[in-house]
């Protein structure tokens, strides 16, 4: 999935919490969607942070990615799966 100006703009009106729609992607300022099959709740706000959804397309990956570039990183939840901590091994 190529993100065209209009999907940008979507994104931005969404990180500004304003609702928008455009081609491919619409939000009510509060929650992410996608206008295709599987595509809703691509990330929302929740307690001042966006938490993404693992939907397993890639278009909703695209989508997360450029929401990531266009935020800074202390606006993104941290996902339970970052969270892991790597043990040393004893010996």
């Amino acid at each position: 999935m190529t993100l065209t100006d209009n999907d940008r703009r979507v994104i931005r009106c969404f990180t500004d919490k304003v609702a928008c729609d455009g081609g491919k992607l619409t939000t009510d300022g509060a929650r992410l969607d996608g206008y295709w099959m599987g595509g809703r709740g691509i990330a929302q706000w929740k307690a001042g942070k966006i938490h993404f959804t693992d939907l397993g397309s890639k278009a909703a990956e695209t989508v997360q990615w450029a929401v990531r570039r266009e935020v800074p990183i202390n606006w993104l939840a941290v996902s339970p799966v970052r969270r892991v901590v790597r043990r040393r091994r004893s010996r």
